[in-house]
C-alpha cells in the first residue's frame, strides 16, 4: 500500500471518530489516527525530497564518461619508448 492511501486512511479513520462521544479518547484517538497517517507518508516524502539527488549526480557522472574524450590505441609503444610494465 502506498503512502498516501495509507495517510488517507488514517485520515479517514480520524473523521470517522466524530461518531465517538465527546471526550479524551475521542480526542486521544483522533490525534494519533492524524500522527500515525503523517509519520506512514515519512518515507515516501524522505524519498520524494532527498533520494533522487544520487541518482541525478550519478547520472551526471555517466554522461560526462560518455562525453569524455577517449583515444583507443593498439600495440603502440607508450609515449617516451618505454616498454610496457607487466
Amino acid at each position: 500500500m502506498g503512502g498516501l492511501t495509507v495517510l488517507i486512511v488514517f485520515l479517514t479513520l480520524a473523521e470517522l471518530t466524530a461518531a465517538i462521544p465527546q471526550g479524551h479518547v475521542r480526542q486521544i484517538l483522533r490525534e494519533g489516527l492524524l500522527i500515525t497517517g503523517w509519520v506512514a507518508m515519512w518515507r515516501p516524502l524522505e524519498a520524494l525530497l532527498y533520494d533522487w539527488w544520487p541518482l541525478v549526480q550519478e547520472r551526471r557522472l555517466r554522461r560526462r564518461l560518455r562525453e569524455a574524450p577517449m583515444e583507443v590505441r593498439h600495440g603502440a609503444e607508450p609515449e617516451g619508448g618505454e616498454a610496457p610494465r607487466k
